[in-house]
């Protein structure tokens, strides 16, 4: 509220002598002289009034004007509207007495913070002393005030401002400033200022704990049921979240799906253990979204304070390094911060790093094992397995490095140097073998991907019919009419695809119905038990018997012995493959191991 208006309205009162308001006037029983005297006296205070009167109507502020003894008042239309009276209640000369009696006869203010005001302003007139701030009432409106005496002890002026939705605006703003807007949960923001609270407050010896948590098979509700549904899904999280947490703890999202716990006044180390259990089990409950059920889990990371960290960005990265564990062990479950995770993080940073150089060093090879028909007995072509011949740990195989291509976004141009090469490496092979490609579960899930592989047969000559692409079951997601348009437009190329690791994934059975699979390769875990697990040849056979029916091709992975080989005979598998054959070979080694291969079919 602006006082340069305050000043110049009470220098003016001042200067009219108004301030304090005259009372009525009586005509004097003196001489006919004095009348016309009288009369001028009269129209002066009447012009005087009326000049007040406007400059206080004109006002964007309640105003009340008091004389020095607070026995008459003067306000203006915007006062008697804010004090609930009508717009002339309180005139020029208006007793304060009668003032009062309205105010707690009409007015809207309660009795009690009428009093509160009446107090307050006595003290300050007495004090003579200006002030001004903010007021609260029981009913939750919010007053400015501002309080001036006149110059000269001509009284004193009240100014009023209903400030109530401004406040209310103002505290939308600062919430929508520190909240999620889709949650309602604290923001990152908020998130850390409470965390450094809980620091200060740790060092203090406040033992708290820091849980991160991260939603497992989100991504796959979101995909499947569309970005509403996900929306819907977080809002349940937070709500579950919260039914979790105590009074003093913090439950912010920090972004996308990931939460996190500020657990405080931690009496024991095992209370955030306990905490992380309930979340994982309350929140693995199944959810009804839109009409559909769905389901998800969650991997937490503990961090204590001040044991695990002394500064909000360490901590962070110590609840971090132990959400990542508790992925890399399998996901839903809790795990705490230990030293020995920085150890593993700092040699994952590292193999990160020589990942990325690896690329354009050209580090990486292809090595090839053979696919072989078994009845009649004969080559069909190689799989391609990707190999990185390490400067210093030697040659790696996939399983060390290729988690860590995918999660780092490395395996798209990865997977695209494979897919170039092995076309490259197979156009040049005699008799028209085929080869066997194997595509990332991000493969299958970008766009353009029929485009990168007609450019690739293109480039490199290779006819459609000898490339065969495979997908890994268990990377084939919830969005499976999605998937199957992709594997229709890359199956409308030419090319052969493969269902790779089968019955170790998700994949239903009508999926296999509707989708364009050429081949499907038996899991290895099932074909060790051939011969000696009932159980197992059972499966075999069940598949087997199930790919003939469907018209696709079944396939064995993993075969060592020739026991398990005759085994596949009698179930009727058609192909396989395996160190039985031949382990996998560098590209230089594919025409003598193909040239010998072909003798071996021929002589048996």
């Amino acid at each position: 509220m602006g006082l340069a208006w305050m000043a110049s309205l009470a220098r003016q009162a001042a200067a009219l002598g108004l301030s304090r308001p005259a009372a009525p006037v009586t005509r004097p029983a003196a001489p006919a002289v004095l009348v016309p005297e009288w009369d001028r006296a009269a129209r002066a205070v009447w012009r005087q009034n009326q000049r007040l009167n406007a400059a206080l109507t004109g006002l964007p502020q309640a105003v009340l004007l008091v004389d020095p003894e607070a026995r008459r008042a003067c306000g203006n239309p915007r006062f008697a509207a804010l004090c609930g009276l009508p717009a002339g209640a309180v005139s020029p000369g208006l007793p304060v007495a009668a003032l009062l009696r309205r105010l707690r006869r009409d007015g809207r203010l309660a009795r009690a913070d009428l009093l509160a005001a009446v107090r307050e302003i006595r003290a300050l007139s007495r004090a003579g002393q200006a002030a001004c701030g903010l007021r609260e009432t029981r009913a939750g409106r919010s007053f400015a005030f501002d309080f001036r005496p006149l110059p000269g002890e001509e009284g004193w002026l009240l100014a009023l401002e209903d400030v109530t939705e401004r406040r209310r605006a103002e505290a939308r703003i600062a919430h929508q400033a520190q909240h999620d807007p889709l949650t309602g949960l604290p923001n990152r923001a908020l998130f850390d200022t409470r965390l450094e609270a809980a620091l200060a407050r740790a060092a203090g010896g406040e033992a708290a704990a820091l849980l991160c948590l991260d939603l497992d098979r989100f991504k796959a509700v979101n995909d499947t049921l569309g970005h509403g549904a996900g929306d819907a899904l977080l809002r349940a999280v937070a709500g579950r979240l919260l039914a979790q947490a105590r009074e003093g703890d913090t439950v912010a999202r920090l972004g996308g799906d990931e939460f996190a716990i500020i657990q405080t006044g931690l009496a024991h180390t095992a209370d955030a253990e306990a905490l992380a259990a309930r979340l994982i089990e309350v929140l693995a409950a199944p959810y009804e979204l839109h009409g559909e059920r769905a389901i998800i889990g969650a991997s937490i990371g503990i961090a204590l304070l001040p044991q695990d960290g002394a500064a909000a960005g360490e901590l962070l990265r110590h609840a971090d390094l132990a959400l990542y564990r508790a992925k890399a062990e399998g996901r839903n479950c809790a795990r705490r911060f230990a030293p020995a995770l920085r150890s593993a993080m700092l040699a994952r940073q590292r193999l990160e790093q020589e990942l990325r150089q690896a690329i354009t060093r050209g580090e990486f090879e292809l090595h090839y094992q053979p696919q072989m028909l078994l009845q009649p007995r004969a080559i069909t072509g190689f799989e391609a397995l990707l190999r990185w011949r390490h400067p210093e740990l030697g040659l790696l195989a996939p399983a060390t490095f290729m988690p860590l291509a995918e999660e780092t976004g490395l395996i798209g141009p990865l997977g695209a140097w494979v897919l170039r090469r092995a076309c490259q490496d197979a156009a040049g092979w005699p008799g028209g073998l085929g080869v066997a490609v194997n595509l990332s579960a991000g493969q299958v899930g970008e766009g353009g991907l029929s485009e990168e592989v007609a450019a690739v047969l293109a480039e490199s000559g290779l006819t459609p019919g000898r490339l065969t692409l495979e997908i890994v079951e268990a990377g084939l997601g919830q969005d499976q009419p999605r998937l199957i348009e992709r594997l229709r437009r890359l199956r409308a190329l030419g090319v052969g695809i493969a269902l790779d690791d089968f019955g170790a994934g998700p994949t239903s059975l009508g999926f296999l119905r509707r989708a364009p699979v050429d081949k499907v390769k038996i899991d290895r875990s099932f074909i060790e038990g051939l011969g000696t697990e009932t159980q197992a040849e059972a499966i075999v056979g069940a598949l087997t018997g199930l790919c003939r029916g469907l018209g696709v091709t079944a396939a064995a992975e993993g075969v060592e012995t020739p026991a398990q080989l005759a085994r596949l005979g009698a179930l009727f598998c058609a192909e396989a493959q395996g160190f039985l054959f031949a382990a996998p070979q560098p590209a230089s080694a594919v025409p003598g191991l193909a040239h010998r291969l072909r003798g071996a079919a021929l002589a048996g």
